[in-house]
């Protein structure tokens, strides 16, 4: 207890209470919490919960100095990160899965991958244009170019072995697929062949 009023609270559940004498859950802090001893939290088995059913913002972390650096996780699915340098936002709009990230209707696909002579292709997403790069090898063949929905491909600017063309021997080929572009490994030998585009539905 310590006062006239209850500090710490155990109930019959084993929910603990701090600043409340009826504890929702295992572990309720009615109040503002603080970490120190410069070690912080650590949670390595487990996940921290934050709920908030009304307003804004949920959760905010910010330096001693108030507000040069911060990160707060807002109502409706919204995290925004502060800085000096600047600040960026995620609205809900910015999604990233393995080698694919899309910005609002915008999508950037970076990979790369170990492609067999001949068979060894990379298939892009079809309906869509976009722009971009391709290197195979170590500096071996390279192309910037562009491309439309039904798959025309343009190139540029690369390297002496590259074509729009299937197939084509020694090459490496980045060719109309129907409604989608391939980019096809055809210099003779496996080779590592790395990509940057940026396509969206227009």
């Amino acid at each position: 207890n310590g006062g006239a009023a209850p500090k710490v609270t155990f109930d019959a559940s084993g929910n603990v209470g701090i600043g409340t004498v009826n504890p929702l859950a295992t572990f309720h802090d009615n109040g503002t919490a603080m970490f120190g001893a410069g070690t912080g939290a650590s949670l390595t088995d487990s996940s921290l919960v934050v709920n908030y059913s009304t307003g804004s913002p949920v959760l905010n972390w910010y330096g001693t100095d108030g507000d040069t650096y911060n990160m707060g996780i807002s109502t409706a699915d919204a995290a925004t990160f502060n800085g000096a340098s600047g600040g960026y936002s995620f609205d809900g709009a910015i999604t990233s899965t393995s080698n694919i990230s899309t910005w609002d209707s915008l999508t950037v696909r970076k990979e790369k991958s170990q492609l067999a002579d001949s068979l060894g292709v990379i298939t892009l997403a079809t309906g869509v244009a976009g722009w971009g790069e391709v290197m195979a090898g170590d500096n071996q063949e390279w192309a910037s170019f562009r491309f439309s929905s039904d798959g025309t491909v343009t190139l540029i600017a690369n390297t002496a072995n590259v074509t729009t063309t299937v197939n084509t021997v020694d090459k490496l080929n980045i060719y109309d697929a129907g409604t989608g572009v391939v980019i096809q490994n055809n210099l003779g030998a496996s080779k590592k062949v790395a990509i940057n585009i940026n396509y969206f539905i227009p």
